[in-house]
This record gives C-alpha cells, structure tokens and sequence, in this order.
C-alpha cells in the first residue's frame, strides 16, 4: 500500500500489487562493493526518511529534530541551522547548486491541507531567507522533486483530491511553470535520480492504493521514453533510489513483505541485480555520493507482529567503495 510510504509513517511490504511483466531480478548476491561503517552512531536520534546535502565540503543531515553535519562521515556535530518550517513528510527541501530551497508549508494533512507558498532558502546553512510567496508553486503533496539542468523540478503529486501526473519547473523558487504533460499515469512519491545527464523516474503509486514500479527516462524531463515495466519480482517498497557509480540503485529494497539488508542495482533500468549489504535491514534511507562514495544512514525497520510491532529506527553511518 502506497498509503504507509507517502505519510513517511510505516514502510507497508505488500505482495499484493504487481506491476505488469516485470523484470527479473536474480538472486540476493554478495556485493563486490566494500561496506565500511563510518561510525555506530552519529550523534542524531535514529529516524527515516530525512534528507543530507552536500555543500562547504561538508555533508548536511537535515534531520528531524534538527541539522547536523560532517566533513568526513565519521564525526558528525550539531549545527545552528534551524527547521525550514517545511513539513518534509508532505513537501520537500531541494538543492540547487550550493543553496536548499524549503517549498512551501503546510496546515492539515492528506486528507485535507492548505499550503502557503512561502518559499525558504540557506546558501550559509546557518539562517534561512524568505524568498517571498510564489502564487505558481503548485499545490501539491507528496510529490517527487529533484534538481536537475539548473532548475528544481516538482513530478507527480496529490492535490487534495486525486494524484497527478504534472511536471512543474522553477530556476528560483518562486516562479513555477507547467511543462508537457507526461505520458505516465498519475501517482504519489515517485522516485527521481539523475544519471548521466538524464533525469529517470521510478516507481510511485496511489495513496490506498497499488504501487508502481515502473522505470522512464528523461533528457529534458519533458519528452519520456519508458524503460520497463517493472523492476523486480518481487516488487521492491521502502527504498531509496540513487545514482552511484554510473548505475542506479535502489537502497534498502524491501521485498516479500519484509525488511532486508538489500540492495537492487541497474546499468540501464531494465535489468536489475540484487545485492546484499553488512548494514541491519531498513527502509527510508538517507543516501549520497560523495567522495568517491556511496554513503548511507538513517532508516526504520520493525520487529515482532501486531499489536506487538517494534520499531527500529537507525542513526550509524555506512560507506560503499567501487571494488
């Protein structure tokens, strides 16, 4: 269900909803890579689905209960910048060039929001500007945004009523324009990486509904071309998608209807191979390239079944080197 990813609140493992002829994914292999463990524990309460940037040379965890950062990875120290105001669960923080952009905020829930499209940015990761309102930001929740060819880019989303399949772009922040619609459907929470210069789309669904995991590509995220229709049997939930190494990968792919340690990986989005990983199992991980790198932290898994769930949230931080 696609309900539990897009609330950022449980990581639902559903086998219920297939997508049409998948590709095959082989067995869980070892991975040629080498896992190194930067540190046990970073010095932020273990959470999920938070973002880290890049910027100063330094690595910045935009985490629930505050910011913190690492020239390393290893030693990590609390820094002054404070909450965007921007609900992360529902809207997004982006970076575009050395600068965060904090879209808008948000009253309510799913179920019934309004959002002020007050528009946030930190070049200095210290304070944040007010950019001023946009009357353009598109009134949207879970939707995917990414930065990609010098503009920041908002894909897919829900309106309050129905999903939807438009694409917005802005160079600033404050002035969104529509461009092509797209010839995928409507969906929440799609998953976009940028590889090679072009921009792909993975996955996404319906809020209580199926998910997708269908695979598109992109050199100007208005003309798509789809890859495949499916990325694995069974269909991964709960990971993040990245661009490592010239190849995408899909981070802590949890599969048939649990969590795991694993890792699914593509040269070109329609063949993927899974791989196994020495970190405990989790979903909604934070993970980046940087310095030669693939790096994660973050990230939830629970144990036991209900009404006696266990949740195990994570806050050690791993490195992935090129063999």
């Amino acid at each position: 269900m696609i309900r539990a990813l897009a609330l950022a609140a449980v990581l639902a493992l559903s086998a219920s909803c297939r997508p049409a002829e998948p590709a095959k994914a082989a067995a869980v292999a070892p991975s040629p890579y080498r896992w190194t463990q930067a540190t046990a524990d970073a010095g932020f309460p273990g959470s999920y689905n938070f973002p880290v940037f890049l910027a100063q040379g330094r690595a910045w965890a935009r985490h629930p209960a505050g910011t913190w950062s690492s020239a390393d990875g290893t030693a990590w120290r609390k820094e002054a910048l404070p909450a965007s105001g921007t609900n992360t669960a529902y809207l997004k923080e982006v970076q575009l060039g050395e600068a965060v952009y904090a879209l808008g905020r948000i009253e309510g829930n799913y179920l019934g929001f309004t959002i002020t499209p007050s528009i946030r940015r930190t070049s200095d990761f210290k304070t944040w500007e007010t950019l001023g309102a946009s009357s353009t930001l598109p009134r949207r929740v879970f939707y995917g945004a990414v930065a990609f060819k010098g503009a920041i880019w908002i894909v897919g989303g829900f309106d309050g009523q129905r999903s939807r399949n438009e694409v917005f772009r802005s160079t600033d922040g404050l002035t969104w324009t529509q461009v092509e619609a797209p010839p995928w459907g409507p969906r929440v929470n799609p998953h976009l990486v940028v590889l090679k210069d072009r921009l792909w789309l993975i996955g996404g669904g319906e809020i209580d509904g199926p998910a997708q995991n269908d695979v598109w590509v992109s050199d100007d995220a208005r003309h798509w071309t789809k890859v495949a229709d499916g990325v694995a049997t069974p269909e991964p939930v709960g990971y993040t998608a990245a661009a490592f190494d010239g190849r995408l990968w899909l981070v802590g792919a949890n599969r048939s209807g649990g969590f795991s340690s694993e890792m699914l990986v593509s040269d070109d989005g329609k063949t993927w191979t899974a791989l196994s990983a020495p970190w405990t199992p989790r979903g909604g991980v934070a993970v980046w390239d940087w310095n030669g790198a693939m790096w994660i932290t973050g990230g939830k898994y629970s144990t036991g079944s209900p009404p006696d769930i266990r949740f195990v949230y994570s806050h050690d931080v791993w490195a992935m080197r090129r063999p």
